[in-house]
């Protein structure tokens, strides 16, 4: 089994994310378009639209393959996860 050590900086920007996730706006959405995690709101016509550009954070719009065989984008959802203390 692999083994992912969460430094504490990494910790604290989880539990952030955690945070905001409890109290995020069911009107708004995020969307991952090529490498760029986009905030988007339905408009007044009632389509998606772009409402902010975020760049600093690293992200991905595939989805991931669910055996490292299938393609090169694998994502291991069993890794053992070592928190700080």
């Amino acid at each position: 089994m692999s083994r992912i050590t969460i430094t504490d900086e990494e910790a604290k920007v989880i539990r952030s994310l955690k945070r905001l996730a409890k109290r995020w706006p069911q009107t708004l959405k995020l969307f991952s378009w090529s490498g760029s995690l986009k905030v988007t709101k339905l408009n007044n016509n009632g389509i998606l639209s772009v409402v902010v550009d975020i760049e600093d954070i690293p992200n991905d719009g595939g989805d991931p393959s669910h055996t490292p065989d299938e393609d090169d984008l694998w994502i291991d959802t069993d890794a053992e996860i070592i928190w700080p203390d």
